[in-house]
């Protein structure tokens, strides 16, 4: 690596943190919460990042047209990072790499710029309503759906009071899922239809994943949201003395938990089940030996188990960690953290064995299964040790509020 290659990435570097930074301008001055507004940003920044990637990919290897060297992809922090290696810069003659920079400086200054135009009116608009502009409003199609998930939680409840309290998903987040859900659709499509199944399948597979990431974010925000805010204003000790045993308070901070994150769990259930039905009905067509089948297979069915035990074992952490921390930020990333880090880590050491030697599919497949079952594992026993602990400490608050 050249002195010239480390000042093109330290200058690439440079530039994604400005972007970053007017992203997240951007989108604070628009939102009111703190779930809106790290989901928001971490969304928009992946957006500006995977879409050119998804139009260079579909222009490149679906369209046939080639790369042009220059264009739409960019757009993209990677493209400019990649373009900055010493190959990939003499091959496009720095232009990839300088046009790169050009654009996302002037996205970034775009995003700036909207983000003090929006800033006057949004204090406005706050002071003329008396509330935060932004305001997630609940329906009543939410409310009977709410108690449907709530099993046993009538309206005559004080307990369905809790539950009814959680406000539903963000409209711009069902909005991404929504394009994530027509890149996903669209990728499986051409993968089965076209002469690039792998370039295909290999996006829809990282749709999806992105999709569970995003997911998994989500919960743990929402799992520690509303817990912290009524610890913090005082309203968990006035729950706690009401007739509500400490058990059915739990069960209404999870059920109003699961009314709101329960769309993003099925779709992205939906998208595993169907790369694993593309895998086992459309090996041809996606140039799949009977021996990568099953790594597929492995791979997409672990992916199923661990949505499920990563769904109960953020809500516990969660909840427990919401009664701790002093903000609610520190709550949801310790709790995405303490589920997601170890699990990421045991996929690098696989990742890493695999590349160290000759290993072929049968060793890739058992890596794999074993990955899942150490994942899903340490998911269970989260799961458990945190429903314990999350019981006793709402007893203890309960016996400190009795006295």
């Amino acid at each position: 690596m050249t002195w010239r290659e480390i000042l093109r990435i330290l200058l690439a570097l440079g530039v994604t943190l400005l972007l970053s930074l007017t992203v997240g301008l951007f989108v604070s001055v628009r939102g009111t919460e703190s779930r809106n507004t790290v989901l928001g940003t971490l969304v928009l920044l992946l957006g500006v990042t995977l879409l050119p990637l998804f139009y260079q990919v579909v222009n490149e290897h679906f369209l046939r047209r080639g790369w042009p060297g220059f264009g739409v992809a960019n757009l993209s922090p990677w493209v400019m990072f990649v373009s900055g290696f010493e190959n990939a810069y003499q091959r496009t003659g720095g232009q990839s790499y300088w046009g790169s920079v050009v654009l996302l400086l002037i996205l970034s200054l775009l995003f700036l710029s909207a983000a003090i135009w929006q800033l006057p009116r949004c204090w406005q608009a706050g002071l003329g309503s008396g509330t935060p502009s932004g305001g997630v409003h609940r329906s009543g199609l939410r409310k009977r759906r709410v108690r449907a998930l709530g099993g046993g939680v009538s309206a005559a409840d004080p307990c369905w009071r809790l539950v009814e309290s959680f406000d539903d998903e963000p409209g711009w987040l069902r909005f991404v899922r929504a394009v994530l859900l027509l890149v996903f659709g669209s990728t499986v499509i051409l993968a089965l239809s076209t002469r690039s199944p792998v370039q295909g399948f290999v996006t829809a597979m990282g749709t999806a994943l992105v999709m569970s990431l995003l997911t998994k974010l989500f919960l743990a925000l929402e799992a520690t949201r509303r817990l912290h805010q009524d610890r913090r204003s005082g309203a968990l000790e006035l729950l706690l003395v009401t007739p509500l045993s400490v058990e059915r308070i739990v069960t209404g901070l999870r059920r109003g938990v699961n009314g709101v994150v329960w769309r993003s769990v099925v779709w992205v259930a939906i998208s595993i089940v169907v790369l694993i039905a593309a895998a086992i009905g459309f090996p041809r067509e996606l140039e799949m030996q009977p021996s990568d089948q099953t790594v597929f297979l492995v791979l997409f069915g672990g992916a199923l188990a661990a949505l499920v035990a990563d769904r109960m074992a953020l809500q516990w952490l969660g909840l427990h960690r919401a009664l701790r921390a002093t903000t609610h930020l520190r709550a949801a990333f310790a709790t995405f953290g303490i589920v997601m880090l170890p699990s990421w880590a045991g996929l690098g050491l696989v990742v890493a064995l695999l590349s160290a030697g000759s290993s072929g599919a049968l060793e890739a497949g058992a890596f794999l299964a074993l990955w899942h079952l150490g994942s899903v594992g340490y998911s269970v026993a989260l799961w458990k040790a945190y429903r314990l602990r999350v019981i006793k400490e709402f007893r203890r608050l309960a016996a400190g509020s009795a006295d």
